[in-house]
Parts: C-alpha cells; sequence; structure tokens
C-alpha cells in the first residue's frame, strides 16, 4: 500500500512537470520601440499671399546671418504688440540660442528656413526632406519648438520637384509677396520702408531679414505708417 501511495505521488509530479513544459514561457525579447509616427503629406502648392480680402499684412522674418537687426526688430513687434512669423536657420538657431529662445519666448511663430541654407533646386529629394528635418530637430533641441508645417526655401529657389519633396514629410512653401530687399549691400531704413510701403496690399506677405542691415533701425516706423494706412500686422497662421 506504501509502495502504491509513492508510485502515485511520482506520476503525479510527472504529469505536472510535463504540464508545465506545455505551459508557454513569458517572452524575455526586449519590446520593439513604437515608431514616431510618420508626418501627414503638406499641400506641395506654395502659399504667397494670406487672406486678401482683410486689409492686413503678414510680416515674415528670415535669419540666417548675423544678428545685429534683431534687437529693433523684436523691440518694434513688442511695443505694437504684433505676432510677426519667423524662418530660422538651423546653424543660425544652434549659433544664437538665447536669440532663437526670445522669439519663441515672446510668442512669435518660427517655422523652416533650411538647415544650413543650401539651394534646394541642387538637391535630391532624400537631401532635402534630411536637410529639414535637422533643422526641425535643431530647433527643438534649443527651443522646444517644432516647424511644421511651414517651410521657405533658402534663397526662395524652390521648383515643384523640391516642394513636393517637402511636401512628402509635412511641409508647405511660403513665399512672398512683397520682397524689402533689406540685406542687399547700400540698402537705408529710408529705402527698405519706401519700398515695403509702395507695394503693400491686402493679404500682402512681407519678407524682410535678421542680419547685419538696417532692418531694426526701420521696424518701428514701418509698422507706425502700415498702421496708419489701415494694415494690420499679424502672423502668418493669422493671415492666411
Amino acid at each position: 500500500m506504501k509502495n502504491k501511495s509513492i508510485i502515485s505521488l511520482i506520476t503525479l509530479f510527472l504529469l505536472l512537470g510535463g504540464l508545465s513544459l506545455l505551459l508557454p514561457l513569458p517572452s524575455s525579447a526586449p519590446t520593439t520601440p513604437t515608431p514616431s509616427p510618420t508626418p501627414p503629406h503638406a499641400d506641395f502648392r506654395e502659399v504667397s499671399t494670406g487672406d486678401t480680402s482683410k486689409k492686413q499684412v503678414i510680416i515674415t522674418i528670415n535669419a540666417g546671418f548675423g544678428e545685429r537687426s534683431a534687437e529693433g526688430i523684436l523691440s518694434a513687434l513688442k511695443k505694437h504688440g504684433v505676432t510677426a512669423t519667423f524662418f530660422l536657420v538651423g546653424e543660425w538657431v544652434e549659433d544664437h540660442p538665447e536669440l532663437t529662445r526670445r522669439i519663441a519666448k515672446e510668442g512669435h511663430e518660427i517655422f523652416n528656413h533650411s538647415y544650413d541654407h543650401r539651394d534646394y533646386t541642387g538637391l535630391t529629394a532624400g537631401e532635402i526632406q534630411a536637410d529639414l528635418q535637422k533643422m526641425d530637430d535643431a530647433l527643438y533641441a534649443v527651443a522646444g519648438v517644432r516647424t511644421r508645417p511651414y517651410y521657405r526655401a533658402p534663397f526662395g529657389y524652390r521648383n515643384e520637384a523640391v516642394n513636393r519633396a517637402a511636401a512628402e514629410i509635412g511641409f508647405q512653401h511660403i513665399y512672398w509677396s512683397v520682397d524689402s530687399i533689406d540685406w542687399r549691400e547700400g540698402e537705408t531704413a529710408e529705402t527698405i520702408k519706401n519700398r515695403v510701403l509702395s507695394h503693400v496690399h491686402p493679404g500682402a506677405i512681407v519678407l524682410l531679414h535678421i542680419g547685419d542691415i538696417p532692418t531694426g533701425d526701420v521696424m518701428d516706423e514701418l509698422l507706425t505708417t502700415l498702421k496708419a494706412k489701415g494694415y494690420k500686422p499679424v502672423s502668418l497662421t493669422e493671415g492666411l
């Protein structure tokens, strides 16, 4: 009797052990991280004017070289309570982190103007996309801001292939309808102001620059005169 009990226990033990071998073991393999969502495609057709039914002017400012005019520009925008739109180059962002953070902190919009200001018409689609993303990452590292859904091509050089490449990763091109040409050697505060005022129209997208140029010296007067003419200076997203 005693031997039968021992045999029964051994049999039960073997059965339970066999059952445990059949049960699936918990996986020890590391889980694959969830990839970042693919950015939605943007419209490849560029924008060069805002809402022309309203008497407003979209103030856009490129920055890629120099910084002298920045103080005058930002001070004038603050004085007039104007939110503007800045298109920044990634290398400029990395060279001017405090100024970049100030632009963001003061409530202005920041979008993509490439990482190193190369002519996009000479690059492949993959190179364009990598450059735009590199700028986006540079800005996020400095100011915690992302640049989608808008970009402005370096020099304004673009074609349909460039705009389609950018649109594939979520960027729509923003051009302009009034060019201050403030970057050109020999320009003065007066010539910059007069050029903008002589071409301004409802829904205009005005192009200005941060740099070692006179734009900061004329910004206050330019905004004052635009308002006197009945125009409301606005940001890109407000004016589209």
